[in-house]
């Protein structure tokens, strides 16, 4: 009897201590801090252009004339972003895309065919640890 009191009396122990570190010590999903992202595109036409960008739930798709900025927070570490020209549009199809951080340029493209795709992965913010 004395056995089976000591039995259970551990395994009561057991439970409590992985129940204390589920609770306490266990690391717990975390969301990344926020950062600005910075959507940018030029056209050296004055014809409308279209640009789209998704970043996790955000999906957007604008027109623009000439240039275009978007100023985005988010947690997520993947961006897509494009830009492009109708197939109208005679001319000079140049179109640039950039997506920045800060003063940090992560990606950058230009094209004369009147589509670029900037699309990136995102560096994590600092969360000051």
């Amino acid at each position: 009897m004395k056995k089976l009191i000591l039995a259970l009396g551990l395994l009561g122990a057991g439970a409590l201590a992985v129940l204390l570190w589920i609770l306490v010590l266990a690391p717990g999903e975390q969301t990344p801090p926020s950062q600005t992202v910075v959507f940018e595109a030029v056209a050296t036409t004055q014809d409308p252009f279209a640009v789209r960008y998704i970043v996790g739930a955000d999906d957007v798709t604008q027109t623009a004339t000439s240039q275009f900025v978007a100023d985005v927070s988010t947690s997520e570490n993947h961006a897509q972003f494009i830009v492009s020209l109708e197939p109208s549009t005679q001319g000079d199809r140049t179109v640039t895309c950039r997506v920045s951080i800060g003063n940090d340029v992560i990606v950058e493209q230009t094209s004369e065919t009147g589509f670029v795709d900037c699309t990136t992965d995102l560096p994590r913010a600092n969360d000051g640890n």
